[in-house]
C-alpha cells in the first residue's frame, strides 16, 4: 500500500499544529467540561462502532439556515462541497466520495430523502455525519458515510421563537419555531417550524425565494405505546449561475483559467431553478417490558425539478472568451418510499448479556431520466466572456415533447445486530443484513426495461477496547452493497455524455477503520482514526468521436487519516480543529495509478473562540481552513490551486424587556480571496467573495 503524503500549506500547518497542541496541553489543567463536543467517535443506535461527528443546534445557527446542511458540516473532518458557492443544491463529499442522491441523506435515521435541493435546517436539532461501519444500519449506502438530520421535537418547555436573518448581498428571511405539549397529561407534543427567505447568493441578478414548513408531532397513547409524525415541505425559485466547463486537454494538459468575479452573472434571469421536495414519516414504538421493545415506521420523500442548464466552453483560456450552450432539462422526478419493523432487547446466552436488534426494511427508489433538448439553433451557443459578461438573451424553448425513461430499484431484507461486553473493558459488536435487491432501468424513451436481481449479504463487526478511563481504541470492518452513482450531464470537454442522468447498477464496497477517541482530560476531547475503502471506480469512456459513456472502470482505493478535537483552554478561550489526510488512487482501468477528480489530499480547519469577560454574553471567534489542490477529471491533466480561507464572527446573548435575545454575525472569506471551490470534469465551481451574515432570534 502506498503511504499517505502529508503535504499542505505551511500557514495551514502552523495554525493547525498550534491549535491542536494547545488543545492537548491545556486539557490537563481544566476543571470545566466543554460546553459541547462538536465531534465525537461513538457507537450508533445499533451498537456498531463508527466515527460520528455531531453538529449541534448552536453550531447550525452560526451558519445560514437556507444554505442548508452544507454550511453546517463544513468543519467536519474530510467534508467538502462538490458544488460552487451559491448553488441551489448541496452536494457533499466524505472521505473523497460524494454522498449518493438516493440513500446517503437520512431523516431521523430512517427515510432516505431525495436530495435535489438545498435542505433548510430551521427544524433540525442536530446534524450527524456518520462514518464507518454504518451500512448494516442504513441498508444501501456509500462506505463514505451517512448524513443524518435529526428534527426538533416538543419538550417539557413551551417554545415561541421568531428569527430574522440575512446577508450583505441583500438576502433577508424570517422564521418561526413553535413547540407545545397539549392534553390533560401533556401527552401530545407539537413542533412547527416555518420560514420564508428572499434569496441573494452574492451573484448579481441571481435572486429568488425559498419557502419551508415542517411539523413534528408525538403522542403518548399509553405508557407503552408512542406514535410520531414528521412532515416537511420546502421549495426554491432561484436563478442559477452558468457552469464553466474545464478546457479540453492539449498535449495531455488542461490549462486552468483564472477564477472569474463570482458576483457577475454568466447566464440570465431566464435560468430559473424550481425544485420542490416533500418528506413524511410515520412511526410507532411499543414497549413490551423493561427489556424488549418494538418499532415500526414508514415514510416517503418526493421531489421534482425542471431547469435550464447553461454551460460555458472557453475558446481562449487567457482572455475568457467562449460560448454558452443551453440545455432544457424537464420532467426530472424522484421518489423514495421506506418501511421498517424492528425489535430490540436483551438476551442472555453463554453467560453474556446480548443486546439484540432484529428487523426488516423495505425501500423503493423511483426516478425518471429527464427530457434533455436544446433551444433552436439561432438561440444557442451564445458568445460570452467570463471576465466581462453581459446578460444573455432568453433562449427559445422549442417545447419538445417529454419522454419517459424511468429507473427503479427496490431492496428488502432482514438484519441482525448483536452487541455484548466480554468484560468491563472490551465490547464486541457484529451484524448481518440479507438483502433482496432488484434494479430496473431503461435508457430508451418509452422503451423496455432491463432488470437485474441481487441477493447480497452485508456483514460488519467491530471491537471497542477501553484502554484507559474515558479513552477507547476501536476497530471495525464492513462489507456491503452501495447504490450506483448517477451519470453527469454534459458537455464535458466538448463531448456529450451518452447516458447522462443514468443510474449505474449497485456494487460491493469494503471499509476498514481503526481509531482512538478520548476525553480523559477534563475539558478536552479528540478522535483520530485511519480508514481504508475499496470500491468500484467510474470513468468517462469514449464511445464515439463526439461522446463519452459514464461506466464502471477498474477499482478505487481510498485511505487516510482523520483528526478532530476541541478543548476549553480557559473559561474564556476554547478551540476546535479537524483535519483529513488521504489518498484516492484508481486501480486498473483507463487511469490506473492516478488520483480521482476534486479530491484533495489535505483538508484542515481550526477555530478559536473567546468569551469576553467585560461584556456578558458576548463570544467572538476566528477560523481558518485549508484545502489542498485538486485534480480536474480523473486523468491528472490539470488541477485547481490550494486555498486558505479565513473567517470571523460574534454571538451576543442578552435580555430585552425580559425576553431572551440572540444576535449573531459572521464573516466568510475574510481576506476576500478569489478561488475555485470545486473542480469536476463537468464544471468548475467558483468561490464567493467576502460575505457578511447576520441573524437575530427572540424567545417570546
Amino acid at each position: 500500500m502506498k503511504s499517505v503524503r502529508l503535504s499542505f500549506s505551511p500557514i495551514a500547518f502552523a495554525v493547525f499544529s498550534l491549535l491542536a497542541s494547545t488543545a492537548f496541553v491545556s486539557g490537563t489543567a481544566l476543571a470545566a467540561t466543554p460546553e459541547s463536543s462538536e465531534a465525537k467517535a461513538e457507537t450508533d443506535d445499533s451498537g456498531l462502532p463508527l466515527t460520528k461527528v455531531t453538529v449541534d443546534r448552536k453550531k447550525i445557527e452560526e451558519g445560514a439556515e437556507q444554505e442548508g446542511y452544507g454550511e453546517a458540516v463544513k468543519n467536519v473532518p474530510g467534508a467538502m462541497s462538490n458544488n460552487g458557492k451559491g448553488s441551489a443544491n448541496d452536494a457533499i463529499r466524505f472521505r473523497g466520495l460524494q454522498l449518493g442522491l438516493y440513500s446517503n441523506y437520512r431523516l431521523n435515521g430512517g427515510l432516505a430523502i431525495t436530495n435535489i435541493i438545498t435542505v433548510p435546517t430551521e427544524n433540525k436539532e442536530k446534524i450527524e455525519a456518520l462514518k464507518g461501519a454504518n451500512a448494516l444500519m442504513f441498508g444501501l449506502a456509500s462506505p463514505a458515510g451517512i448524513l443524518n438530520m435529526v428534527t426538533k421535537r416538543a419538550g417539557d418547555k413551551d417554545i415561541s421563537t421568531v428569527s430574522v436573518s440575512g446577508n450583505d448581498f441583500g438576502q433577508i428571511g424570517a422564521s418561526i419555531d413553535l413547540a407545545r405539549k397539549l392534553g390533560d397529561e401533556r401527552q401530545l407534543g407539537i413542533r412547527i417550524n416555518a420560514s420564508t427567505t428572499q434569496i441573494e447568493t452574492g451573484v448579481q441578478g441571481i435572486g429568488g425565494n425559498g419557502k419551508f414548513i415542517s411539523l413534528a408531532a408525538d403522542v403518548a397513547v399509553t405508557s407503552q405505546l408512542k406514535l410520531g409524525l414528521d412532515y416537511e415541505r420546502y421549495s426554491k425559485d432561484v436563478v442559477e449561475q452558468a457552469g464553466i466547463v474545464p478546457p479540453t486537454a492539449i498535449n495531455g494538459v488542461i490549462v486552468i483559467p483564472e477564477a472569474p468575479d463570482p458576483r457577475k452573472l454568466l447566464s440570465g434571469s431566464w435560468d430559473l431553478y424550481t425544485p420542490r421536495t416533500e418528506n413524511i414519516i410515520l412511526r410507532g414504538a411499543f414497549k413490551l417490558n423493561n427489556q424488549w421493545s418494538l418499532l415500526a415506521e414508514t415514510g416517503s420523500s418526493k421531489s421534482n425539478r425542471s431547469r435550464t442548464q447553461a454551460r460555458i466552453t472557453l475558446n481562449n483560456v487567457l482572455t475568457g472568451d467562449g460560448k454558452e450552450a443551453i440545455t432544457f432539462i424537464d420532467n426530472q422526478i424522484y421518489e423514495n418510499t421506506y418501511s421498517k419493523a424492528e425489535v430490540k432487547g436483551v438476551l442472555q446466552a453463554l453467560s453474556l448479556n446480548h443486546e439484540i436488534t432484529f428487523g426488516y426494511t423495505s425501500a423503493q427508489r423511483d426516478s425518471n431520466i429527464p427530457s434533455t433538448y436544446s433551444p433552436t439553433a439561432a438561440n444557442n451557443n451564445f458568445a460570452i466572456n467570463i471576465y466581462n459578461p453581459v446578460v444573455l438573451p432568453t433562449p427559445v424553448d422549442p417545447l419538445t415533447a417529454l419522454t419517459y425513461k424511468p429507473s427503479s430499484s427496490k431492496d428488502s431484507g432482514v438484519y441482525l445486530y448483536d452487541a455484548f461486553n466480554l468484560n468491563n473493558d472490551i465490547r464486541v459488536l457484529a451484524g448481518l443484513r440479507q438483502t433482496d435487491y432488484k434494479f430496473s432501468q431503461t435508457l430508451t424513451a418509452n422503451g423496455p426495461f432491463t432488470s437485474t436481481t441481487y441477493t447480497p449479504v452485508a456483514k460488519g463487526f467491530g471491537v471497542l477496547y477501553d484502554i484507559a478511563p474515558k479513552t477507547t481504541l476501536y476497530s471495525s470492518f464492513m462489507e456491503a452493497m452501495e447504490d450506483g452513482p448517477i451519470a453527469p450531464s454534459g458537455p464535458i470537454q466538448g463531448m456529450v455524455v451518452s447516458n447522462a442522468f443514468a443510474i449505474l447498477s449497485p456494487t460491493i464496497a469494503v471499509q476498514k477503520e481503526v481509531g482512538l477517541r478520548s476525553s480523559y482530560f477534563n475539558g478536552m476531547f479528540f478522535n483520530v482514526n485511519y480508514f481504508d475503502i475499496s470500491k468500484d471506480n467510474t470513468n468517462l469512456i469514449s464511445n464515439s468521436p463526439t461522446s463519452v459513456n459514464f461506466q464502471y472502470d477498474g477499482a478505487l482505493h481510498l485511505y487516510g487519516y482523520e483528526f478532530s478535537g476541541n478543548a476549553e483552554i480557559t473559561r474564556e478561550w476554547s478551540v476546535d480543529s479537524s483535519a483529513q489526510f488521504m489518498k484516492a488512487i484508481q486501480i486498473g482501468g483507463a487511469n490506473d495509478g492516478k488520483s480521482t477528480e476534486n479530491t484533495p489530499e489535505t483538508i484542515v480547519s481550526a477555530s478559536l473562540s473567546y468569551r469576553t469577560p467585560w461584556v456578558k454574553g458576548l463570544l467572538v471567534r476566528g477560523g481558518v481552513s485549508y484545502v489542498s489542490s485538486r485534480f480536474v477529471g480523473n486523468s491528472e491533466q490539470g488541477s485547481i490551486p490550494a486555498v486558505t480561507l479565513y473567517s470571523a464572527g460574534a454571538n451576543y446573548q442578552t435580555k430585552i424587556e425580559g425576553k431572551n435575545v440572540t444576535f449573531q454575525l459572521g464573516v466568510e472569506n475574510l481576506a476576500n480571496t478569489r478561488y475555485w471551490s470545486s473542480a469536476t470534469s463537468s464544471a468548475f465551481g467558483a468561490g464567493m467573495d467576502r460575505s457578511i451574515r447576520f441573524s437575530s432570534k427572540v424567545e417570546l
